[in-house]
């Protein structure tokens, strides 16, 4: 779901949290999107800005400055720590 989110803002701009959302994929898509989009934000591969309080929110790819190969998508959900005790 990163790497989807990642192409989706190839373009370097700014889009609309929202737009990033695909309601067909139900509740369960939305929240792994959004959760995808916190893990990229934590990683510094996106910037997600709000100008004012209940202004729009906007989201941009900061991986367009990195080098592809130095890119590792990983998430704590992927680690393997339920089976390490």
């Amino acid at each position: 779901r990163m790497g989807e989110l990642l192409e989706r803002l190839t373009d370097g701009a700014f889009h609309r949290f929202e737009s990033l959302f695909d309601p067909a994929e139900g509740r369960l898509g939305v929240v792994v999107t959004f959760l995808g989009m916190l893990t990229l934000a934590k990683e510094q591969l996106v910037e997600i800005v709000q100008e004012a309080p209940l202004a729009p929110i906007y989201v941009k790819s900061l991986a367009l400055m990195k080098d592809p190969a130095e890119i590792e998508l990983s998430s704590e959900f992927d680690t393997d720590a339920a089976n390490d005790g």
